[in-house]
């Protein structure tokens, strides 16, 4: 299987549809090998049992597969923030007239 069909099965889920396959982690001791999947969606058991499946499939036979999804949520008072320091950085005069209330 090629990284693209590995990925191409872990999206065909729809809450997994823009996910990403943030790292990889190979424990010698225990004998497993951890996915670290991130989405921005909501996703159900369904694309959990999907992407499991994709897993087993993937991983050679002496390792344990396992999957960790973590779903990011933009937090307002951050996106607020990197705005503010972006109009700073690059538009001084809109910052001038710009609070995080606003």
């Amino acid at each position: 299987m090629t990284q693209e069909e590995f990925l191409l099965r872990i999206r065909s889920g729809e809450g997994l549809k823009r996910a990403v396959l943030n790292k990889i982690i190979v424990n010698r001791r225990d004998q497993s090998c951890e996915f670290d999947v991130v989405t921005d969606l909501a996703y159900t058991k369904e694309d959990e049992r999907i992407a499991a499946a994709a897993l087993r499939e993937a991983v050679p036979q002496p390792l344990r597969p396992m999957l960790k999804i973590t779903k990011l949520v933009a937090d307002p008072q951050l996106v607020r923030h990197k705005i503010l320091e972006f109009l700073d950085r690059n538009h001084r005069a809109a910052a001038a007239c710009i609070r995080a209330e606003d």
